[in-house]
């Protein structure tokens, strides 16, 4: 597992999907990690995407990121899915 703060983390499947796209998305992607970080904004902007594998996930969409992440006991945020929407489609996936 990758680490891209100390409380964003990046499964290796995750970052093989990064490392797919181009650079102009990943400093977007960036953009939204670096929201992330932040609880209250976080909280405020999450929408609960239920049970998947028996651990509850959450995803925010922001600036054509959706990223789908799970949170930690110990107040770490896994990234467990990332997609670029395009800028003439608006939906979440």
């Amino acid at each position: 597992m990758n680490s891209v703060s100390g409380k964003i983390i990046i499964p290796e499947p995750v970052q093989e999907m990064l490392d797919k796209f181009g650079p102009s998305d990943r400093k977007l992607i960036a953009g939204v990690f670096g929201l992330l970080e932040n609880d209250l904004w976080r909280d405020t902007h999450k929408v609960n995407f239920g049970l998947i594998l028996g651990q509850q996930e959450w995803a925010i969409a922001e600036n054509r990121v959706t990223v789908v992440f799970a949170e930690t006991n110990d107040d770490k945020v896994v990234v467990t899915f990332v997609n670029m929407r395009s800028r003439f489609h608006p939906s979440w996936l």
